[in-house]
C-alpha cells in the first residue's frame, strides 16, 4: 500500500519533532555533566559531600570508623560500594562519580517511561520534555555531588521492574538505596503492602543480603561495630542533633509560625502521614482493583515522594531533586488533559524554582517566611495528586497487567511511534 505524500510528510515531521525533542535533553544532560566536570577540577573538595562517600571508602579497608569524627551518615555497605571511587583522588573520583550518578539516572528515567508512563499514549515529543523537566529539578541536587540522585533512580528502575512483573528484580532495586539512605525504606514498604505476596519477603531478603555484603571484606566483629557505629550516628542525630539550617519540611512551616516545634508532637505528625500515604496506596489498588500496574506505580512514587519531602528526616533543598519526576509526570498530565494546570504550575515552581538557595535568599530579604515556599510546593503538589486520581480514568493497559515475570505488551500507538523513529 503505497503512503499517501501528505501522510508521510506528517509522519516525517512528527519523528523529526519528536527526536528533537529528546535529543536536546540529552544534550542539556551532558552540558550538566560537562558543567559538573570543570566544578569538580576546579575545586574538587568545596560544596560537595562526595568527599565525604570517598573518604568512607578508604576508611573502610584501613580500618578506621567510619563514624567517628567523620560526617558520613550511611551504611557500611554503601562505603564498600564507594570503592571504584575512592581509590582515585578526589578529583578525579567526584568527576567519576558525577557521570556515574547522570549516566545512570538518564537511564532509568527512560527505562521508567517506556515500561510505566508509554501506557499514557503521549506525543512522541513527551519523552524528551519529561526528561528536561526532571533535569530542571535535579540540577541543584547534582551540584553538591549528592547521593539523592542515585536513590531516586534505583526507586524508578525498581518501579519500572514492577510494572513488568520482574519482581525479584524490584526488590534488589528497592533495597539497594536503603543501604544509602535509610528513608527509601518507606518506599520499599510502600510497594510491598501492595504486593505482599510478590514484593514483601523477596524485599526483605535482599536487604538482609545487601547488608552481608561487608562481612565478606572484613572480619566479623569489625564489620558488626561498623554497623552499630552507623545506628548510634542516627539515632543521635535524629533525637540530640541540632536541626540543619537548610532542612524544608513539615517542620519548617511549623517553626516559622509557632515555634518552637515538640519533637514528640513531630514524630506524631511524621507516623500520621505515613499512615495517611499507605491508606491512600492501598484504597487506590482496593477501589479499583483494575487500575493497571503502571498507574499504581506512578501514584505510589509520587506519595512517597510527598511523605519524604515533608514529613521525612533529613529534606532539605538538595532533596528536592526526589519529586522531579512526579512533578515531570504530573506537568505533562495536566497539559495533556486540560486539566489542573494552575495548581500543578504552582506546586513545580515553588519546589523548583525556590530549591535554589540564591532564590530563597533574594525572597528572604522580601518576605521573612519565604523558606516555607517549598514545602507548601508539596502541598500543593499533594493536593494536585489526591484530585487528579479521584478523577482519573485507568490507564490504556488496564487489561494487560503482567503476571509473574511475564512482561505486557506495549501500546500499539507506542510502537507505531517508535518504528516510525
Amino acid at each position: 500500500m503505497v503512503e499517501q505524500p501528505g501522510i508521510r510528510a506528517r509522519r516525517l515531521l512528527v519523528n523529526w519533532l519528536s527526536a528533537g525533542w529528546l535529543s536536546a535533553a540529552l544534550q542539556w544532560w551532558f552540558v550538566l555533566g560537562i558543567a559538573l566536570t570543570v566544578k569538580t577540577f576546579i575545586e574538587p573538595r568545596l560544596h560537595t559531600v562526595y568527599t565525604a562517600f570517598a573518604g568512607s571508602a578508604r576508611d573502610w579497608w584501613s580500618g578506621h570508623s567510619l563514624y567517628v569524627g567523620r560526617d558520613y551518615f550511611y551504611s557500611p555497605t554503601f562505603a564498600l560500594a564507594m570503592t571504584p571511587f575512592g581509590m582515585w583522588s578526589d578529583r578525579i573520583g567526584g568527576i567519576l562519580w558525577s557521570w556515574a550518578c547522570i549516566a545512570l539516572l538518564v537511564y532509568s528515567l527512560r527505562v521508567f517511561y517506556r515500561d510505566v508512563l508509554a501506557a499514557l499514549d503521549w506525543p512522541a515529543r513527551a519523552e524528551g520534555m519529561f526528561l528536561l523537566l526532571v533535569l530542571v529539578g535535579s540540577m541543584r541536587s547534582f551540584w553538591s555531588s549528592q547521593s539523592n540522585a542515585l536513590v531516586s533512580a534505583l526507586v524508578l528502575l525498581a518501579a519500572a521492574a514492577a510494572v513488568r512483573g520482574q519482581w525479584w528484580r524490584a526488590a534488589f532495586w528497592l533495597a539497594a538505596p536503603v543501604h544509602v539512605k535509610v528513608w527509601p525504606l518507606v518506599a520499599g514498604g510502600l510497594f510491598a503492602a501492595q504486593w505482599p505476596k510478590r514484593l514483601a519477603a523477596q524485599l526483605a531478603v535482599c536487604i538482609f543480603a545487601l547488608g552481608l555484603v561487608p562481612f565478606l571484606t572484613q572480619s566479623p566483629d569489625a564489620v558488626a561495630g561498623q554497623f552499630a557505629g552507623w545506628y548510634r550516628c542516627l539515632a543521635e542525630r535524629q533525637t540530640h542533633g541540632s536541626r540543619y539550617g537548610g532542612y524544608r519540611d513539615a517542620w519548617t512551616i511549623w517553626e516559622e509560625f509557632h515555634a518552637p516545634v515538640d519533637r514528640h508532637q513531630y514524630l506524631l505528625l511524621q507516623m500520621g502521614a505515613g499512615a495517611a500515604v499507605l491508606g491512600w496506596c492501598l484504597w487506590q489498588r482496593l477501589r479499583r482493583p483494575g487500575l493497571p500496574t503502571a498507574q499504581l506505580v506512578m501514584y505510589t512514587i509520587s506519595a512517597w515522594s510527598v511523605w519524604q519531602l515533608f514529613c521525612g528526616p533529613g529534606t532539605e533543598r538538595l532533596t528536592y531533586n526526589l519529586i522531579a519526576p512526579a512533578m515531570a509526570w504530573g506537568l505533562l498530565t495536566s497539559f495533556y488533559e486540560r486539566r489542573g494546570r494552575t495548581l500543578i504550575s504552582l506546586a513545580a515552581v515553588a519546589t523548583y524554582l525556590f530549591s535554589f538557595g540564591a532564590t530563597e535568599r533574594m525572597l528572604l530579604d522580601v518576605w521573612a517566611p519565604a523558606k516555607v515556599l517549598e514545602p507548601i510546593g508539596i502541598l500543593l503538589f499533594a493536593v494536585w495528586l489526591v484530585q487528579h486520581a479521584a478523577h482519573a480514568e485507568p490507564w490504556p493497559c488496564a487489561a494487560a497487567e503482567p503476571q509473574g515475570s511475564v512482561e505486557p505488551a506495549a501500546p500499539a500507538t507506542y510502537i507505531a511511534l517508535r518504528r516510525a523513529a
